[in-house]
């Protein structure tokens, strides 16, 4: 407010606050780094999408010896009452490690993985990030004056964060648009588009997906865009699916959120309360969103190799 003078500046800058799931009146100044980047340098984006990224990951993994395992669920890990010995998966089988590396949620590591109630009363004092609506849409034809990435602002942003710091949906949300053929052809059919939308919600929310998605596009029609009858498919999901699917409570898409001073404080370390067991990801230091979570399992790899030695 002392740097802008007008409200959609203000508005403009606040919301870099969500990109780690925080609450702009509640974030610390240093997450003003974000927009400064941002305008400096730019984004990028890696061509084939964020599968591409992951395939050069499996790539150097599997040069390496690494096996990799899909859809094998980690039910708890084994241990000493010094260091951990390994993990128990869903088919009963089990596999000896005397490391494990957690890119769990910390409340879903401490709570059920491996019960620890102090490490858990610790975890909660961390704010929990914020949670979203997504659909997934593939749209006919194009869209014209749209980018790759796009923010249709709530008319009212001091109304939107109050009614999701009080655990309500906001009525008329800012959108977050996504159209990644713009930059990348190969993300959709020729002459189509394909659309990510996303709003923010607070963690654990109630949501009738059908009734809240034909607001969220009937609000993207009222800014100019609207997807309706170009529909070929629309995915959607909530922060009940979040919370099923990836273990994170409530369905918090970035673990731990940036609020208050002390927040950085609080998230759970990187080495884990047991010899062996290391955490990664949104919810530990430090924090959520793809280049920290990324950030997070170097320090990790660095710390295993000074452990190592």
């Amino acid at each position: 407010r002392d740097t802008f003078d007008d409200t959609r500046l203000r508005q403009w800058v606040g919301r870099y606050a969500t990109y780690s799931g925080s609450s702009p009146d509640k974030a610390p100044a240093t997450l003003a780094c974000i927009p400064h980047i941002e305008s400096r340098f730019g984004c990028w984006y890696p061509m084939g999408g964020l599968r591409a990224l992951r395939d050069a990951f499996e790539r150097v993994a599997v040069d390496v010896g690494v096996e990799i395992r899909t859809s094998t669920e980690v039910v708890s890990i084994a241990s000493t009452p010094s260091r951990v010995t390994g993990v128990e998966l869903a088919d009963g089988s089990y596999v000896d490690a005397s490391i494990v590396v957690a890119n769990a949620d910390a409340r879903h590591l401490y709570s059920d993985l491996l019960p620890d109630e102090d490490a858990l009363k610790h975890v909660r004092k961390a704010p929990r990030s914020t949670s979203g609506f997504v659909l997934c849409i593939g749209a006919r034809g194009t869209t014209p004056g749209i980018h790759h990435h796009n923010v249709w602002f709530s008319g009212d942003a001091f109304q939107e964060f109050r009614e999701i710091d009080a655990g309500q949906l906001a009525s008329d949300p800012t959108i977050y648009g996504c159209v990644s053929s713009k930059t990348d052809p190969s993300q959709a059919p020729d002459g189509d588009e394909n659309w990510f939308l996303l709003v923010n919600t607070p963690p654990g929310v109630e949501i009738d997906a059908e009734e809240y998605r034909d607001l969220v596009l009937g609000r993207l029609a009222d800014h100019g865009v609207d997807l309706r009858r170009r529909m070929r498919f629309c995915a959607q999901m909530t922060p009940a699916d979040m919370e099923h699917n990836y273990r994170a409570p409530g369905g918090a898409i970035y673990g731990t959120s940036s609020n208050g001073k002390m927040a950085a404080f609080l998230r759970p370390r990187n080495r884990g309360t047991k010899a062996g067991l290391y955490l990664v990801g949104g919810s530990s230091h430090p924090g959520g969103g793809l280049p920290l979570v990324a950030t997070s399992a170097r320090i990790v790899a660095d710390m295993i190799a000074d452990d190592s030695r």
